[in-house]
């Protein structure tokens, strides 16, 4: 299957490397909880230091089968921040697999923010609505700086 952004771009393995990532989904079933995720994302990234918020990615994965367009508009209705943000097209079963955050024959819960490291490795799950912002903004500025101490390799947090 081929994962696109909002922009048409196919994703390449290399879009995210050394970058710390937040992940979320966006699912038809979850609509209005899902959406208020992402602006609840983008307003923790407006708490992060100048610093830590330079090494941040945001992706929001769309599982509802929404065309780029549809994308490029929830993108500038909730103001999204395109150098920092990437709405993607996907399957949510498929991604939340691939990073080991759900069991196979569980649902795939689209309430769930999971943080990487520059590495790739996951580091944090966050759920509850709405989420906790100062903590979010805290931790991923101590993930930030801890990756200021150890470089991590090329190629890291790539898609399969």
């Amino acid at each position: 299957m081929v994962i696109a952004d909002q922009q048409g771009r196919r994703l390449r393995p290399d879009r995210f490397a050394n970058r710390i990532v937040a992940v979320t989904m966006l699912p038809r079933i979850c609509d209005t909880i899902c959406t208020l995720r992402i602006v609840d994302l983008d307003r923790s990234a407006r708490l992060l230091p100048p610093e830590a918020a330079r090494h941040v990615a945001f992706v929001a994965i769309d599982t509802a089968g929404r065309s780029g367009r549809a994308l490029r508009r929830l993108a500038t209705t909730l103001r999204l921040d395109r150098s920092r943000w990437t709405l993607l097209r996907g399957d949510t079963q498929t991604a939340w697999r691939r990073i080991d955050v759900i069991p196979p024959d569980a649902d795939a819960p689209s309430h769930v923010v999971a943080l990487f490291d520059a590495a790739g490795h996951l580091r944090q799950r966050y759920t509850g609505a709405p989420l906790d912002r100062e903590r979010f903004a805290r931790e991923t500025a101590a993930i930030a700086a801890l990756a200021k101490t150890a470089p991590a390799p090329a190629g890291s947090c790539t898609v399969q």
